[in-house]
């Protein structure tokens, strides 16, 4: 180790070589009498330094820095006055965290920082309206008044109908088929989400549906 060292702190790699010279005289488990100061003046360090490092080996198993959260500038504003600040604001000005920071005068970086950190609880908002019984059941009677419980009766009566439509229309078809066959399994709610049909790599292969099947178990 080098004698004039540019960091006051030694490093890792200094450290291990501390140990691994105090382990080279070990007898019978125990360091012989002036082991500490024979090191620290090899390696040209304070004998406290080397009986630090050392008593931090034996009782730890490791001798990791005492520094780690202890330095660094000191936080403005701490966890717990975080969190007393933003349950002091009405739940509807703290719905993003803008609002937040408008009303509690915090910054955007302190509460990201904040939120990352587990400080501050995510909570999504309901956007889609709860339903009652009577809309639920008129859901569903509106989307089974639109199910065709017959199949086109001639290829060409299928084939006129599939092209009487444009793409664009197909794909309002079908996304709209596909909504009301959620409604149906969901018995009238609206809390789904609708799944991504690929409608555009189906057309292109030459596998796409014309209408959406519905089993029979939703109409009965």
């Amino acid at each position: 180790m080098d004698s004039a060292r540019a960091r006051r702190e030694l490093s890792d790699d200094n450290k291990l070589e501390v140990i691994h010279n105090l382990q080279c005289l070990l007898t019978f488990g125990k360091l012989p009498r002036g082991s500490i100061q024979a090191t620290a003046t090899r390696l040209g360090i304070n004998r406290k330094t080397v009986s630090s490092i050392w008593n931090g080996f034996i009782t730890q198993g490791s001798s990791p820095s005492k520094k780690a959260g202890r330095v660094g500038r000191k936080l403005h504003y701490t966890p717990d006055h975080v969190t007393q600040l933003v349950q002091a604001v009405p739940q509807e000005q703290r719905t993003t965290m803008r609002d937040i920071s408008v009303a509690t005068a915090l910054s955007l970086g302190t509460i990201c920082r904040n939120l990352k950190a587990g400080t501050l609880q995510r909570r999504s908002s309901r956007l889609k309206p709860m339903l009652t019984d009577a809309n639920r059941a008129e859901r569903v009677g509106f989307c089974r008044s639109h199910v065709r419980r017959i199949a086109a009766t001639s290829l060409a009566e299928a084939a006129a109908t599939v092209t009487a439509f444009g793409e664009k229309l197909d794909n309002v078809f079908l996304t709209f088929q596909a909504v009301m066959r959620l409604v149906l399994e969901h018995n009238g709610d609206n809390q789904f989400r609708l799944p991504h049909m690929n409608k555009a790599a189906m057309r292109r292969a030459g596998t796409l549906m014309a209408n959406v099947i519905c089993p029979v178990s939703l109409l009965q």
